[in-house]
Protein backbone atom coordinates (compact mmCIF):
# COMPACT_ATOMS: atom_id res chain seq x y z
CA UNK A 1 0.00 0.00 0.00
CA UNK A 2 2.07 2.78 -1.03
CA UNK A 3 1.18 6.72 -0.44
CA UNK A 4 -1.64 8.22 2.23
CA UNK A 5 -4.75 6.57 0.03
CA UNK A 6 -6.21 6.06 3.53
CA UNK A 7 -4.96 9.55 5.31
CA UNK A 8 -7.71 10.60 7.79
CA UNK A 9 -9.95 7.84 6.38
CA UNK A 10 -11.98 5.73 9.04
CA UNK A 11 -11.26 1.65 8.36
CA UNK A 12 -12.81 -0.94 10.16
CA UNK A 13 -10.67 -3.68 10.62
CA UNK A 14 -12.20 -7.32 12.48
CA UNK A 15 -10.15 -10.19 13.42
CA UNK A 16 -7.21 -7.26 14.15
CA UNK A 17 -5.44 -8.98 16.96
CA UNK A 18 -3.67 -11.57 14.65
CA UNK A 19 -2.77 -12.24 11.45
CA UNK A 20 -3.58 -10.45 8.36
CA UNK A 21 -5.98 -8.21 10.02
CA UNK A 22 -3.08 -7.36 12.36
CA UNK A 23 -1.04 -6.43 9.97
CA UNK A 24 -3.30 -4.33 7.83
CA UNK A 25 -4.14 -2.37 10.65
CA UNK A 26 -0.26 -1.33 11.21
CA UNK A 27 -0.29 -0.69 7.14
CA UNK A 28 -3.55 1.51 7.18
CA UNK A 29 -1.87 3.19 10.72
CA UNK A 30 1.46 4.17 8.96
CA UNK A 31 -0.67 5.99 6.18
CA UNK A 32 -2.66 7.95 8.89
CA UNK A 33 -5.59 6.02 8.51
CA UNK A 34 -8.51 6.16 11.87
CA UNK A 35 -9.28 2.82 12.35
CA UNK A 36 -12.01 1.14 14.49
CA UNK A 37 -10.44 -2.28 15.53
CA UNK A 38 -12.20 -5.07 16.34
CA UNK A 39 -11.51 -9.02 17.68
CA UNK A 40 -12.08 -11.24 20.39
CA UNK A 41 -9.07 -11.26 22.53
CA UNK A 42 -9.37 -8.08 23.98
CA UNK A 43 -5.57 -8.03 25.47
CA UNK A 44 -4.01 -8.48 22.21
CA UNK A 45 -6.46 -6.23 20.50
CA UNK A 46 -5.55 -3.17 23.00
CA UNK A 47 -2.01 -3.88 22.03
CA UNK A 48 -2.61 -3.18 18.53
CA UNK A 49 -4.20 0.10 18.95
CA UNK A 50 -1.17 1.03 20.91
CA UNK A 51 1.05 0.07 17.88
CA UNK A 52 -1.03 1.93 15.50
CA UNK A 53 -0.90 4.79 17.68
CA UNK A 54 2.95 4.59 17.62
CA UNK A 55 2.69 3.94 13.85
CA UNK A 56 1.07 7.40 12.88
CA UNK A 57 -3.07 6.28 12.88
CA UNK A 58 -5.72 6.96 15.53
CA UNK A 59 -6.80 3.77 17.02
CA UNK A 60 -9.94 2.18 19.09
CA UNK A 61 -10.08 -1.08 20.37
CA UNK A 62 -14.20 -3.09 19.81
CA UNK A 63 -13.85 -6.26 21.54
CA UNK A 64 -15.95 -8.39 19.83
CA UNK A 65 -17.90 -11.34 21.45
CA UNK A 66 -17.72 -14.45 19.76
CA UNK A 67 -21.13 -15.19 20.02
CA UNK A 68 -21.52 -12.53 17.26
CA UNK A 69 -19.17 -13.89 14.47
Amino acid sequence: MAGVVFHENVVIVTGASCGIGRELAYQLAEQGAWLSLAARDVQRLEAVAQECQARGGKAIAQACPGWLL
